[in-house]
């Protein structure tokens, strides 16, 4: 009995082969255009992030300017401001010779008033720093308290017109004056009794403080 053999009909695989051919050739060509595009895309992607980081940095850059610009205008109208006050001191004014005159000022200003008994006392002057602020050792800013005891009135209003005549009289004096506080005390627990003025119903104790800058070299 012969052997049974095999024979290929290369004739009936052509067209598979050629189609096997043809879809490798076509998976070949999208993995390396695949490929392609992701290195593509990547490089795309870094080049426009390195372009937004330099625009963020313009950003960034041209923000801190308007920032700067804007706390140099501020602090340039503040200190416009501080200067017209006097609190710049001309390093020719004694500020010894002025708190005298300031006290004999304001004495006559009390003697003036409508009051039953007042008391004067300007202090001796007193460094003044700047809580967590770093300034020159040369700048000297100098704070003065000026109390006002036992201020017998009839009434708050004369206590505000006392205040807007001394803060009125103030402004020919350099540096800058700022009533701190003000404690009232009522004297008489009844009801005022508006026919009767020998008396004060009412007995105030404020604080001014007078503040001056100097330069120093020495």
């Amino acid at each position: 009995m012969k052997p049974k053999t095999f024979t290929i009909e290369w004739s009936a695989l052509l067209g598979a082969l050629i189609a096997l051919s043809l879809s490798l050739i076509v998976c070949l060509i999208m993995i390396f255009g695949s490929y392609q595009y992701y290195n593509t895309t990547a490089k795309w992607g870094e080049e426009k992030n390195d372009e937004f980081g330099k625009i963020d940095g313009e950003y960034a850059r041209t923000q801190e300017a308007l920032e700067k610009s804007k706390n140099f205008n501020f602090y340039q109208r503040r200190f416009k401001l501080l200067k017209k006050e006097g609190f710049f001191s001309n390093m020719t004014v004694n500020l010894d010779e002025q708190r005298a005159e300031i006290r004999n000022d304001l004495y006559n200003i009390l003697e003036k008033q409508p009051l039953f008994s007042q008391e004067l006392q300007v202090l001796e002057k007193t460094r003044y720093s700047f809580p967590h602020i770093v300034i020159e050792e040369q700048f000297k800013v100098y704070e003065t308290s000026i109390n006002f005891l036992d201020l017998g009135l009839l009434h708050e209003g004369d206590l505000l017109k006392l205040i807007k005549n001394i803060e009125r009289h103030n402004r020919q004096f350099a540096g800058l004056f700022n009533f701190k506080k003000c404690d009232l005390k009522r004297n008489s627990a009844n009801d005022i009794d508006e026919t009767d003025s020998s008396k004060p119903y009412i007995n105030a104790n404020c604080v001014l403080n007078w503040y001056t800058s100097r330069i120093e070299t020495k």
